[in-house]
């Protein structure tokens, strides 16, 4: 690992305010790594980690008992609380969100008594999108997929794209225990000892009821897109290359677009990420331990830690990508689980049938988890 690293040319200092920084990956084997959203929707979100870039396979591992606020327009501190079900600090208040002009600042407290605080940053919104629209590459058997802003005026802008592929579930609960069937209350198995006699090793599937439960499988891509116009002459036409969709199967494809307004710094930190192959859809997974972000040792700006707490004004879009049209004769590309929602049809398991039971389990709702939601998704058409 520490030979990898040798060959990754040192980053200086993403803000140009501030020196030269180099982690000494000898004297510290563990840094510590935040990962922090304030956006103006309902999904802000902080996660802190300390990660061992000593480790010939490093993970990151997980910080739950750390003081963590956000200081909104320099005096009102709101609490972020640790949620275990998620592995983030959310908002006490889960009402919360980031208001448009409003500065935000990020203040850690860890149990050894450490204090760290992110720079100031004001939330903007970006400009939407006037369009989105795909085009079918023949070539590629991928469908290559766009954003069109209005012309650029006079302000140098930056955003970065990320995406969400959703799939209406047919499956609401799965099971790899015997004793899942058995919950009391009863739950998902209207039939009291139907499993009974089961003795375990097997999984199965609760079904969701067709036309009445509301859930959606979704994957988040390891994927996002970046943009600068910082380059355009004032009056050109932006032109966002956003994603591009595979020919895996003619069903549509529909994709949640999250645009993020970005300051200069934060452009130049995901830029930095790009540059080093780190095109992973987060800001924290994975990083090269050499690039700083925007949070400090409180008193020493210069001793900066891994990660980046970023306050973004954020469009939301759903869009339809309509894969009949591709030629009908098209050899069909094997599916990228990186990139789509993918699982194998569920497997319903027999049993010994009481009077009244069906073989298959019974329908379930909607039990949600980290790819599994109630939430309809924008524009979701039927």
């Amino acid at each position: 690992m520490k030979n990898l690293f040798t060959l990754i040319l040192l980053i200086t200092g993403t803000c140009s305010c501030i020196s030269d920084y180099d982690f000494n990956l000898d004297d510290n084997p563990a840094f510590l790594l935040v990962d922090g959203q304030i956006y103006d929707q309902d999904s802000s979100a902080i996660r802190l980690y300390y990660t061992n870039q000593r480790s010939q396979d490093p993970t990151n591992i997980l910080i739950e008992d750390a003081k963590v606020q956000v200081i909104e327009n320099g005096n009102k501190r709101i609490n972020f609380v640790f949620n275990a079900n998620s592995e983030k600090y959310k908002p006490e208040n889960l009402t919360f969100k980031g208001c448009n002009s409003c500065t935000y600042q990020l203040s850690i407290v860890l149990s050894n008594g450490k204090e760290y605080i992110s720079t100031i940053d004001t939330l903007k919104s970006p400009d939407r999108y006037e369009q989105i629209v795909d085009t079918y590459n023949s070539s590629k058997r991928k469908f290559e997929v766009n954003g069109e802003l209005k012309p650029k005026n006079s302000a140098n802008l930056y955003y970065q794209t990320y995406f969400i592929n959703y799939q209406k579930a047919f499956t609401c609960f799965n099971s790899d225990k015997c004793s899942d069937y058995e919950i009391e209350p009863n739950v998902y198995l209207p039939c009291p000892g139907f499993l009974k006699s089961c003795k375990g090793g097997y999984s199965a599937a609760f079904p969701c009821e067709p036309g009445v439960t509301r859930c959606w499988n979704f994957k988040r891509q390891r994927y996002y897109s970046i943009f600068g116009d910082n380059i355009l002459a004032i009056g050109s036409r932006r032109i966002q290359k956003l994603l591009e969709i595979p020919m895996t199967g003619y069903d549509r494809y529909y994709v949640e677009v999250y645009q993020n307004y970005l300051t200069t710094d934060a452009y130049k930190y995901l830029k930095n990420l790009e540059e080093n192959g780190q095109r992973s859809g987060t800001l924290v997974d994975p990083i090269p331990p050499i690039i700083a972000g925007n949070v400090f040792l409180r008193g020493n700006e210069n001793e900066r830690i891994l990660g980046y707490f970023q306050v973004s004004g954020q469009q939301k879009y759903g869009y339809y990508v309509d894969r009949t049209k591709a030629p009908t004769n098209v050899s069909l590309l094997p599916v990228n689980p990186d990139l789509e929602y993918y699982s194998l049809a569920p497997t319903y398991y027999s049993a010994p049938r009481l009077p009244g039971c069906n073989i298959i389990p019974p329908y379930a709702q909607c039990a949600p988890n980290s790819f599994r939601t109630t939430v309809r998704p924008v524009d979701w058409m039927e």
